[in-house]
């Protein structure tokens, strides 16, 4: 098998558009039809990070490339935007390299994205490269195999049969593929997930809000920077539009910062070391502070990497004092922990047994006797009550949702099962109003609301249960719907 020639490393992503607009107009037609701003070039650096080539950075030189990250993340903590911190915590039931926008990734590296040539690149051997360079040529492959699972490209299965019989592979790469290999095959997955230890869980003296994930049991989650990328140029086309006629250094500019989100998963695991959340716990204690309301103590079982993530630093224009990257924060290969206070928590084998307890939901929300939560509650009027908890579980493509809550007495049952069924009658006859109507103005949006509001409640002596079933919507009716949202404050 030939090497990979290092020229297609520089190749632009494919040209939808083959030039930057001439006007804000163009810009905004561009990407309302599903076109990009500009198509920029790319390379990749010798640290594994990709790196763009910016109009007017240096007009008149061919190799004026930038970090599109920037040089010590900078440009990827300010540019992310809330999805893409998001997907840096919310991987669903993958891990944080998988979250990467896989096809604009690979674009951008040259790499074609039909099966055919992602099934023929799991086998280029790579060429002489610095250790952080290959590092990032093994998660290109792991992103491939993900590709390929999500395709159910069984086809693939001859490529990855070959690739496991070599003997240099990387640890990370053979578990992937292996993986893989086991899903292409329906085989019952190799991969091991780990869950918190009731003996060790710490936890804080008073606690007020637990929530606790089985990250297994999340959906897929990968496409959530390729939606972030999609949304960022929305509204970047409508800030532009506002703007008037932009110059092709503008555009550039602007399509780096739609772009960032779609790869700073990748950069993050290059950066701090991949990592995968198995089973999660977050523990949440409220304070009388109006500075500091509530602290945070978090941990995690799964799998990390703290060599690389103890060998790095924080990324540039994060404040010291930021939780989780200053510490106090201890990482082992497969249990993380991490508080934003200074009291210390304990392990609690009692309380933390059944907050652990597999339920079958991908989350748990529980708020326990005697949490300050439940007592404010009483102080702004409600009727008295002694836990609650919310229920999570996700199955076909629909989210199923349980709230619990166990009330001071009978009466105080019937009370809140009235203020509940109450709620639901003013929701419903708002939405049907005129004026519900207008202030949503979205047919799709109306329908999500109706959806929310189908909630069956029910008493059963001191317990009150509501439950509902939502189907979760594509990614595709998410764009649909933003680019109606945009449409609407900025016609075309």
């Amino acid at each position: 098998m030939k090497h990979l020639p290092l020229a297609l490393l520089t190749l632009a992503l494919p040209a939808q558009n083959p030039a930057p607009p001439t006007s804000s107009d163009d810009a905004v037609a561009r990407v309302r039809d599903g076109g990009w701003l500009c198509a920029p070039k790319w390379r990749r650096g010798d640290d594994g990070m990709l790196q763009v080539w910016l109009l007017g950075e240096d007009a008149e030189r061919d190799d004026a490339f930038v970090p599109l990250l920037g040089e010590h993340l900078e440009a990827g903590v300010s540019s992310a935007g809330a999805i893409g911190w998001l997907a840096l915590w919310c991987q669903g039931s993958g891990d944080l390299i998988g979250m990467t926008d896989v096809e604009f990734h690979l674009a951008a590296l040259g790499i074609g994205t039909e099966d055919a040539a992602l099934r023929q690149h799991l086998l280029q051997q790579s060429e002489p490269a610095a250790e952080a360079r290959r590092r990032a040529e093994v998660f290109d492959r792991m992103l491939i195999l993900d590709e390929l699972r999500r395709r159910r490209c069984r086809a693939a299965v001859a490529e990855i049969e070959v690739l496991l019989r070599r003997t240099d592979l990387p640890p990370e790469l053979r578990q992937r593929a292996e993986t893989t290999l086991a899903d292409l095959r329906g085989e019952p997955s190799k991969q091991a997930r780990r869950r918190l230890d009731a003996d060790k869980l710490l936890l804080p003296e008073q606690l007020d809000l637990c929530i606790v994930v089985d990250h297994a049991r999340l959906p897929d989650m990968s496409g959530l920077t390729a939606f972030g990328r999609r949304v960022s140029a929305l509204a970047t086309a409508s800030i532009l539009a506002a703007r008037g006629l932009q110059s092709p250094s503008s555009c550039s500019m602007a399509q780096r910062s739609c772009d960032i989100v779609a790869e700073l998963p990748f950069g993050m695991a290059l950066r701090y070391g991949n990592y995968r959340l198995d089973h999660s716990c977050v523990a949440v204690g409220l304070t009388p502070d109006a500075d500091a309301p509530f602290r945070v103590w978090y941990q995690a079982a799964g799998s990390f990497d703290p060599e690389t993530w103890a060998a790095a630093s924080a990324p540039a224009g994060v404040a010291p004092d930021v939780p989780f990257w200053t510490g106090p924060v201890t990482m082992t290969e497969d249990l993380v922990t991490g508080t934003t206070a200074r009291v210390p928590a304990v392990a609690r084998p009692d309380l933390a047994s059944g907050l652990l307890a597999d339920s079958g939901a991908a989350v748990r929300v529980v708020v326990p006797e005697h949490s300050a939560l439940l007592a404010r509650l009483t102080s702004l009027g409600f009727p008295d009550l002694r836990a609650a908890e919310l229920r999570a579980s996700i199955a076909s493509a629909v989210a199923h949702l349980t709230l619990t809550l166990d009330a001071g007495s009978d009466a105080d049952a019937a009370a809140w099962s009235e203020r509940g069924k109450s709620f639901l009658r003013q929701g419903k006859a708002w939405l049907a109003s005129t004026d519900g109507q207008q202030t949503i103005a979205y047919p799709d949006l109306v329908a999500a609301c109706q959806a929310l509001l189908r909630v069956e409640i029910s008493t059963n002596g001191q317990q009150v249960t509501a439950e509902l079933a939502v189907p979760l919507p594509s990614r595709a009716a998410f764009e649909a719907l933003f680019l109606g949202l945009e449409r609407r404050r900025r016609p075309r």
